[in-house]
């Protein structure tokens, strides 16, 4: 009996064995056939996916050491891959990230770029075979400190009859931080201020900017100032109008004479504090500053008018602050004049008595300016006897009446003869 099971636990073993060999040998004739179906249907593609953003990391490795950074090639790249069509169909840019980490830059100044799929189970089923940009080239520089006086432009016109005081800044110096290749092209810097219309004084803050040589103003980010902003005071003053009034001192020499004041301005701009312009009228220059004692020529003085004038206010221009004053002194001439006795009136004649001049004429020497004397001629003279209470001969003295701006020099008599009628 013992047998016969054995026999039969074989056939049995033998059978199994023999339906799964079958079977197996089934399923492994009809895989290259499946295998074939799946590859039709899911075959293996090689696409390109377009415009990549570049991302630079770890820029702290080149900030740290006060450096700055530049990349002036367009951070974006493509790359070629090759996967099933099921998973590389749906992929976009936007499902790749490229890192470009700047704590591994080369001597050379390049980085090289990592691109990688941002999904685990994307990743392990494509292949990136070529990729368009595979480093990148920055430009390295030093930041450096350089310190610039801030300048102030005042722009615009003040109302009218008011004048530019003057203007304080609480920010002379700024230090501007920047690269060095930058700082090369920094021409000043410099605040506008605009006071157009303004009558009285003002403060405000302005922005500080940077200017080339060529006036534009320099824009980048890598670019710092200590101070942004300065505070600006602008004083304005009221103006007025007023006339200069000169006098002088003293007596020109013997023979000599003032012949005239010149001196320019004759008028000039004041500018102050409000209450004290209005009440001044004119500026007066003192005789005192003005002395022509013992002149025997033109005396030239240049005076500031400033002086004369209370604090608080000055002329608007100080160059028309300087005025400059001529007296003009001259020689005196002596020039002589006959005078016809026909010429000569004989006034006031005793009754029964008859006059008559014995000489000729008279001679008369005036003294005066050449330009003055130039113009008298004998008529001009005015000659009168006076014969009252004379009834004898006698020498009169002759009263004269000469041109002005001349002087009589000599005094002048006649011999009168008179006889009864």
């Amino acid at each position: 009996g013992g047998g016969a099971w054995s026999q039969w636990t074989k056939n049995w073993e033998n059978t199994i064995t023999n339906n799964i060999m079958l079977k197996l040998s089934a399923v492994l004739s009809r895989l290259p056939i499946w295998l074939a179906v799946v590859n039709l249907s899911d075959p293996t593609k090689t696409i390109t996916i377009y415009g990549i953003p570049i991302n630079l990391t770890d820029e702290e490795a080149i900030t740290d050491q006060n450096k700055v950074y530049k990349v002036d090639q367009r951070l974006t790249l493509n790359v070629t891959i090759t996967g099933k069509r099921s998973v590389i169909s749906e992929l976009s840019s936007d499902d790749f990230t490229a890192v470009a980490p700047l704590d591994e830059i080369s001597v050379a100044n390049s980085v090289q770029v990592e691109v990688s799929a941002n999904k685990k189970n994307v990743e392990n089923k494509i292949s990136i075979v070529n990729q368009s940009v595979k480093a990148v080239s920055v430009d390295v520089e030093d930041l450096v400190d350089e310190q610039y006086p801030v300048e102030v432009e005042i722009t615009g016109e003040l109302a009218k009859g008011y004048y530019l005081g003057g203007y304080s800044n609480s920010r002379n110096n700024i230090i501007v931080t920047a690269p060095e290749s930058v700082q090369h092209k920094i021409d000043k810097a410099k605040v506008i201020v605009d006071v157009s219309n303004a009558s009285q004084s003002f403060e405000e803050k302005y922005k500080i900017k940077l200017y080339d040589e060529n006036g534009n103003t320099i824009k980048n980010t890598n670019v710092t100032k200590n101070y942004n902003k300065t505070k600006v005071s602008i004083e304005v003053l009221k103006g007025n109008t007023i006339p200069v009034d000169v006098e002088y001192s003293g007596k020109p020499a013997k023979g000599y004479e003032v012949t005239g004041v010149e001196f320019e301005p004759q008028k000039v701009t004041l500018v102050g504090k409000h209450s004290l312009i209005d009440s001044l009228e004119s500026i007066k220059v003192p005789k005192e500053d003005i002395s022509v004692d013992g002149a025997k020529d033109t005396v030239n003085v240049e005076v500031n008018l400033n002086k004369y004038l209370p604090d608080g206010v000055s002329v608007s221009d100080s160059a028309n602050a300087i005025a400059t004053i001529t007296v003009k002194v001259e020689k005196l001439e002596t020039k002589k004049f006959q005078i016809n006795k026909s010429d000569i009136s004989l006034q006031n004649i005793e009754s029964g008595y008859i006059a008559e001049i014995s000489s000729d004429s008279i001679s008369v020497s005036l003294t005066g300016l050449k330009s003055e004397l130039d113009k008298v001629t004998p008529d001009d003279i005015k000659a009168v006897v006076n014969l009252k209470g004379i009834n004898s001969n006698k020498t009169v003295d002759v009263s004269l009446t000469v041109p002005n701006n001349t002087t009589l020099k000599n005094k002048v008599s006649v011999k009168v003869k008179v006889t009864k009628k």
